[in-house]
């Protein structure tokens, strides 16, 4: 059965992340395993993190785009183990990218709430930074993010 997620990262990053690695890392092990199973994904910038100043940055300075920016595929067969990585995010997960334009120019948050009928309030956060959508939900989003340029 084929499943399908949008992965959401702490902004801003999304110009570089994944780097040349291919990896998108998780804090617990559990999330990457679930990740594993996606058949592929969308990744999206969040407006920024909580957790700035535990990486030297001043809190709030400087912020995420709130789009979906890039769509992939997992290569990874098992979750990798990366014991010394600074933000904590330990376990990771290969990907291959197909699909990637700078956040300012991703799918904004009030089209992906409109194409996946959330409401206005509704948020996209879960934990793992893994939402689940259907297959129907994520041809709409990968069409929206293939009109859109670098």
């Amino acid at each position: 059965m084929s499943s399908y997620c949008i992965k959401y990262i702490w902004g801003p990053g999304g110009p570089h992340y994944p780097g040349e690695d291919k990896r998108i890392h998780f804090s617990y092990e559990k999330y990457a395993r679930d990740f594993i199973g996606c058949t592929s994904f969308l990744l999206y910038e969040t407006g920024g993190n909580p957790r700035a100043e535990d990486f030297g940055l001043e809190k709030r300075s400087v912020y995420g785009r709130k789009t979906i920016y890039a769509q992939g595929t997992v290569i990874s067969k098992e979750v990798g183990y990366e014991p010394a990585h600074p933000a904590e995010h330990y376990y990771y997960v290969e990907v291959n990218i197909e699909k990637r334009v700078h956040p300012k120019n991703g799918i904004p948050l009030w089209k992906i709430k409109d194409i996946l009928g959330l409401k206005e309030c509704s948020t996209i956060q879960r934990k793992g930074g893994l939402f689940w959508i259907t297959g129907k939900q994520f041809e709409l989003l990968s069409k929206e993010l293939k009109k859109t340029n670098n």
